[in-house]
Order: structure tokens, then C-alpha cells, then sequence
């Protein structure tokens, strides 16, 4: 998820503004020969019949180089979000927000695994379906599935997230502020990508959130049209 993110934190005064308003619309072939020895006969060491251990920097059938312990970055990320059941001002179903991402820009540092591209499923669930429970922070997971295949997926465990503006836009933000965050897999750093963040930025400013949530059918969808999101 891009510095786009930090702008998104600005907007505080913004999103008090939407909370106000919510609650009160509720990854040669020749061959060489040996002269003679005067010395005693040697004799050949033994060929071992045992297989070899692969080193331990490759991972996967075709042997590719670890991503375990490095980091990586993946920029202009787009894709959709969507809310099953759709989002309303004031439901109180269960509801689960999925984000679906993809990015072939993705540039990994600390090791020389190479990156073609990266899809990101990103997954909140929350007790109510209701337009202002868009604003609690709650944990989210995501996965990554890397290009080319051979590098092990990673998953992300964060806390949170917050909702911040874009030039009006809703930014969602990983993770919330003072928030944590954990990752198994590849990518995971030094410290079990505990540095790891991200943005996703929506085509929906916040009065067309609320509008949605108010309309008869309720919010059931969002595009995302840019983000960025490091592992590390």
C-alpha cells in the first residue's frame, strides 16, 4: 500500500467530520590421462549414494533464492473491495470486508529472489454491517500470493487499520495507529515483519460512502485505485 498513505493521516479533521456524520445517519571431450605413481595404489573414495540436501537459501521445487528473511515492497496496487452483506446505515448482520489486490511492481531488498508480481487478499470481519462500524478498528488478516509460485506465500496478521483522506478519497491504512503487526512466510524480515504497512486508496470519498450506505440496496462494493503495501 505508497507515500500517499502519509497524506492520509492529515486528513484527521476530515474523518471527525465523518464520524459525526455516520452516527447521526445511523507479494575437448578428450581424455586426460594420469602418469604413473611410483608410490603405493590409491584408492577411490567411496561415491555416496545418498541425495543432496538442497542449501539452504533455495526454497521450492525450482530451487529459487529465500525470501524468508528479506523484505519487500509492492507499489501501484489496484484492485476491488467488497462487503457481503452489503454495508447500510445502520444494519446489524455479521459482515466480512474483502480487498482483492494485485501488483507487478515489487521490488525485494536483503536478498536476490526476483518478484514478477504480487496478488493480495485482505480480510476483515465485523460483528454489524452498519456504516459506522466502518470506522472501528478491527484486525485484519492478509495473504500474499507471490510471481513466480516457488516463493512461499506470506501472511500478515494485523491488529488493525484506520481510515484516513486523499484528496477526498478514502485511505485505508495498515496497520491502526499504535498498532502491531506480524507476518509467516516469505518476507518477514528481521523481526517477523514487524515493520510491515500499507495503504489502499478508494475511489469513494466519504459522502459517497454515506450516500451508499443510505441507498436501498446498501454499499456491496468499493475500487481500490492505488496502494502499496511492504512486507518487512
Amino acid at each position: 500500500m505508497t507515500s500517499k498513505s502519509r497524506r492520509g493521516h492529515a486528513g484527521t479533521a476530515t474523518i471527525f467530520a465523518f464520524v459525526v456524520v455516520l452516527l447521526s445517519s445511523c507479494g575437448g571431450s578428450g581424455k586426460t590421462t594420469t602418469p604413473p605413481s611410483s608410490g603405493p595404489p590409491t584408492i577411490a573414495a567411496p561415491i555416496s549414494t545418498q541425495p543432496t540436501t538442497a542449501p539452504a537459501d533455495t526454497i521450492g521445487p525450482t530451487s529459487a533464492p529465500s525470501a524468508a528473511a528479506s523484505a519487500i515492497t509492492c507499489t501501484n496496487m489496484t484492485g476491488s473491495v467488497t462487503y457481503d452483506p452489503p454495508v447500510r446505515s445502520s444494519g446489524s448482520a455479521p459482515e466480512t470486508q474483502v480487498f482483492r489486490l494485485h501488483s507487478s511492481r515489487c521490488t525485494a531488498t536483503g536478498s536476490s529472489v526476483e518478484v514478477a508480481a504480487v496478488t493480495l487478499t485482505a480480510t476483515i470481519h465485523r460483528p454489524t454491517n452498519s456504516c459506522a462500524s466502518l470506522l472501528v478498528s478491527t484486525p485484519v488478516t492478509l495473504v500474499a500470493t507471490w510471481s513466480p509460485s516457488s516463493i512461499r506465500p506470506s501472511v500478515a496478521s494485523f491488529s488493525g487499520y484506520s481510515i484516513g483522506t486523499s484528496g477526498g478519497h478514502a485511505v485505508y491504512n495498515l496497520p491502526n495507529a499504535g498498532g502491531s503487526v506480524t507476518v509467516t512466510g516469505s518476507f518477514v524480515g528481521a523481526d517477523r515483519g514487524a515493520h510491515s504497512m500499507g495503504s489502499a486508496i478508494s475511489t469513494m470519498t466519504l459522502s459517497r460512502i454515506i450516500a451508499a450506505c443510505a441507498s436501498p440496496g446498501g454499499m456491496s462494493g468499493d475500487t481500490i485505485v492505488d496502494g502499496t503495501a511492504t512486507l518487512s
